[in-house]
């Protein structure tokens, strides 16, 4: 694999004004350095430290060759011999490091994502009707998500190629693709209430209480100059966009009239002692999203 991917990147510097073709040998170099890449994982070892480096290197030289020929300026230059000299480096280097290292194995399991589909269907982790491509569809988002490091669960690829998983780590999870894809996406889930007007706000953040309390006050005021926005319950969840969707389905029929969003309501008081009174902790469907874990 490494000796095609040098030929391969020889070749680009004899290709004239071919810019096209260019990109789609761009692109197949990648695929060959996906297919090395997944040597490791395909036989259960880590991708050596050393060798990701290299790999690293060499994918920024081609991202900037690639963004050239595909008419971008930014970050994008033209293949020259001197680069190519110095990929031939890397790559002879990659090689030593290939035959002569020893790597080191992951301690639990790796597999291909639709054998991970295949073990948690027969282990009943996934309902009968819950098919190879939507699974497959929702991994692919997964390994993108860059909300919270999920290296535990599905290994970090320099090259994109093969979706390879930690058995154990999807043993002991309950998999909720609704729950997971926006885990850590925010942490907080505030609600605010008008004085004297139940009108409620209800919302996210990741940190920034404060701004988004400036926010809902400047919204709150223009319907209600004379009375005060106050904060009545901040719940802590790596779910909390979840738990919003969740409250905003719960009271979709109370959606306030005067305010053109999805986030105010207007409430009776015995609505308001779901959040005043911590009534939600009675609501099973609530509590599953709040207790829901993914330990990372």
């Amino acid at each position: 694999v490494v000796e095609k991917v040098l030929l391969l990147i020889k070749k680009l510097l004899v290709m004239g004004n071919q810019k096209v073709r260019r990109v789609k040998v761009i692109y197949e170099i990648k695929e060959y350095l996906a297919t090395y890449e997944s040597c490791f994982y395909r036989n259960n070892f880590k991708l050596d430290l050393e060798a990701r480096k290299i790999l690293e290197k060499i994918d920024v030289y081609l991202e900037k060759w690639k963004n050239f020929y595909e008419g971008y300026k930014w970050n994008a230059k033209p293949v020259d011999v001197r680069e190519v000299v110095y990929m031939e480096k890397l790559l002879q280097e990659l090689h030593y490091l290939s035959l002569y290292k020893r790597f080191e194995k992951y301690k639990e399991k790796i597999v291909e994502v639709n054998a991970l589909y295949d073990i948690l269907r027969k282990r009943s982790k996934l309902s009968s009707s819950y098919s190879l491509k939507r699974f497959n569809s929702e991994m692919k988002v997964l390994a993108k998500q860059r909300y919270i490091n999920l290296e535990k669960y599905i290994i970090n690829r320099v090259f994109p190629g093969e979706i390879y998983t930690s058995l154990k780590a999807f043993n002991e999870i309950k998999y909720s693709f609704k729950m997971i894809k926006t885990y850590g996406m925010y942490h907080l889930l505030y609600v605010y209430v008008g004085s004297d007007s139940n009108t409620v706000k209800v919302g996210v953040t990741k940190h920034n209480l404060a701004n988004r309390y400036m926010k809902a006050e400047e919204s709150y005021n223009k319907h209600f100059s004379t009375h005060m926005l106050q904060e009545i319950k901040v719940i802590q969840s790596f779910n909390a966009l979840n738990l919003e969707s969740y409250v905003k389905r719960r009271f979709r029929q109370q959606r306030h009239p005067l305010f053109n969003s999805t986030e105010w309501f207007l409430l009776t008081k015995s609505e308001l002692r779901y959040f005043t009174n911590d009534e939600y902790k009675k609501d099973a469907d609530f509590m599953k999203i709040l207790n829901y874990k993914l330990d990372v």
